[in-house]
């Protein structure tokens, strides 16, 4: 049963109230569902006006004078017993979700920030040796590409600035030495002679006057170390013979 009672009047008496509970809770789950918000439950008697003609008659639309009679401050619905609805029940995991994502974004936001300030004092240390290694620069707006230029210009000012010529051998190398390719043990440049040592494996071509030929024609000069097993030498053609490196 649930059972409710009002304040003790002026003569002692005390308004009591009772109803079945397993009744009021399936009629209170089923107004719910319908979207409307009980705030109490009370006798039809104490909602109705004093002088109403027709006590027994339940309220009915539209509404009319009988609506507006003041309700009692208590009720036979207790809190504790309001009916659990599916929004209610979803509600706090999805709150704790959206509290979830939002750290989440506010990790991601604190850590592009600091990602920002690392950017930015690389660059200010970038900008900061550039303006110190060439300080005719005015204005620094992209230092990678102004300090490749003055590099530049420093070596046309000083006739350095063709290439010396490693990239060129070690190309005409590739083209000459086609069976080397995958056995290069290592590879040292010096003054204008490329030399090669290979790993054993490789398969030369039993006459090597089409290598020398190849070179000819890409004014190369190809020699075979004669003290050096598997090391080969490679020069311009009208470089003048240098001092081989020894591997």
């Amino acid at each position: 049963m649930c059972i409710a009672h009002g304040p003790r009047a002026a003569d002692g008496s005390v308004c009591v109230s009772w109803t079945d509970r397993k009744s009021l809770l399936q009629a209170w789950a089923c107004i719910e569902q319908l979207g409307f918000k009980v705030d109490a439950f009370v006798p039809l008697a104490l909602a109705l006006p004093g002088n109403d003609p027709q006590p027994s008659l339940p309220l009915s639309l539209p509404v009319d004078e009988r609506w507006s009679a003041p309700l009692p401050a208590w009720s036979l619905a207790r809190p504790e017993w309001r009916p659990v609805s599916q929004g209610t029940r979803w509600r706090r995991p999805l709150l704790w979700l959206g509290a979830a994502a939002l750290l989440w974004l506010g990790g991601l936001q604190l850590y592009a920030a600091q990602l920002r300030n690392e950017a930015d004092r690389l660059q200010a240390s970038i900008e900061a040796s550039v303006r110190s290694a060439f300080p005719s620069i005015p204005v620094i707006l992209d230092p990678v590409k102004q300090a490749r230029s003055q590099r530049d210009m420093l070596r046309l000012e000083q006739g350095t600035a063709a290439d010396d010529g490693f990239i060129a051998l070690a190309m005409g190398a590739a083209q000459v030495l086609g069976f080397a390719q995958g056995h290069v043990a290592s590879l040292q440049y010096r003054q204008g002679d490329l030399t090669l040592v290979l790993s054993e494996g490789y398969a030369p071509p039993s006459n090597e006057t089409s290598l020398h030929q190849l070179a000819d024609a890409l004014s190369l000069t190809i020699e075979k170390d004669q003290k050096s097993a598997h090391t080969w030498h490679i020069r311009q053609a009208d470089t003048p013979a240098t001092a081989k490196a020894q591997p």
